[in-house]
């Protein structure tokens, strides 16, 4: 899935060092999506390995070949929550970590006519329905830490789409 550099770099001052460098495979622009059903923010319950626990989320998926940016987003709807888009927003883009990796997100509001059962093979628990002011409230009690589902809802605020 990745590659680890270590690559060899002269900073400002002149100095000479090593930084380490993760090369996404398959590519760099991947999808995080806001979905909004009936009025209500669809967050997910995923196992995160990385941080050995569970996090309330939005969906979002690396890219898939042969897939355009919009293609990937309704593929990952449709692969995390089976779930059905409706209408598709292009919001902007977020840089996941640039001080480790070349990786572009590309973020879209979402209206879902429909979501199924949560894909257990992913490490999906389950599927939850929040109004605006809870993930807000979530995200402000430090319930909700995923970067992604809060650039996503703050770039949903700002271009007044929130229910």
């Amino acid at each position: 899935w990745i590659y680890l550099t270590r690559d060899a770099v002269q900073i400002p001052s002149g100095d000479f060092g090593t930084y380490h460098h993760i090369i996404m495979r398959g590519g760099h622009d991947g999808v995080v999506i806001f979905p909004v059903i009936d009025g209500q923010i669809l967050l997910i319950r995923h196992f995160r390995n990385a941080i050995r626990n569970w996090s309330l989320e939005i969906p979002r998926g690396a890219p898939t070949s042969g897939l355009s940016v919009e293609d990937n987003a309704r593929q990952e709807i449709l692969e995390e929550i089976q779930g059905e888009i409706q209408q598709l927003e292009y919001l902007g883009k977020m840089e996941n970590n640039n001080g480790m990796a070349a990786e572009t997100m590309h973020v879209y509001f979402a209206e879902v006519k429909s979501a199924g059962a949560p894909n257990l093979a992913e490490g999906i628990e389950g599927i939850r329905r929040v109004s605006s002011g809870e993930l807000a409230t979530m995200i402000r009690k430090s319930e909700v830490t995923d970067c992604h589902t809060i650039v996503a809802y703050t770039l949903a605020q700002m271009n007044n789409l929130l229910p």
